[in-house]
């Protein structure tokens, strides 16, 4: 296992080229396979955007599947003076799943599209069972990306995820968010978490 720094636009070009190459060793087979993508933690859908963009080059028809868990709860300091998350209430309402779900289908429309691969489920990773996301993908995941808060209790769960065959085949890609992009939105992911802090 290598950890590579990865931050800002590098980590968008690094998903990006990771979603381009599953989607080529997808699309090699005579009928493309599906494969899945579990987004934890994801903050309004960028990472599983970056992933889906980069498989997009490749095919207009993806036959990749992503699950973005949330509490999709933002902090109200976050709501009342980030100029982006107040810009995106604007326009779409607000930071729930549906707002969020909008701007990917818009987002994934504007690159051409036909559908939105991105499912998104309202929930707390720590409360997330090995079955509930094989009910998703029942032949596992072959990336699983971490972006939230890494307390003990949360890192526990995710460990139980990718020790898991069945939800982490071999092979699988496993990307955590690095720590400085994490001291970054470490105010938001916190608040997130707080009874674990």
């Amino acid at each position: 296992i290598r950890d590579y720094k990865v931050t800002g636009v590098r980590r968008v070009l690094f998903r990006s080229l990771i979603g381009r190459v599953l989607e080529h060793y997808s699309q090699k087979n005579v009928t493309p396979t599906e494969y899945c993508i579990l987004d934890l933690g994801t903050y309004f859908g960028h990472s599983a955007f970056s992933v889906v963009y980069g498989a997009a080059t490749v095919s207009k028809d993806p036959a990749l599947r992503v699950l973005s868990v949330d509490t999709f709860k933002q902090p109200q300091w976050l709501v009342e003076n980030n100029s982006e998350v107040i810009k995106f209430i604007k326009s779409y309402g607000s930071t729930e799943p549906d707002a969020i779900g909008r701007r990917l289908d818009l987002a994934f429309s504007q690159i051409g599209l036909t559908r939105n691969p991105v499912q998104l489920l309202s929930r707390d990773v720590l409360t997330l069972t090995a079955g509930d996301l094989l009910a998703f993908a029942p032949k596992g995941y072959r990336l699983i990306m971490v972006d939230c808060a890494k307390t003990p209790e949360l890192m526990n769960r995710i460990v139980q995820f990718l020790t898991d065959s069945r939800v982490c085949p071999m092979g699988a890609i496993a990307l955590f968010q690095d720590r400085s992009e994490e001291r970054r939105v470490g105010k938001e992911c916190r608040s997130r978490w707080s009874p674990y802090h």
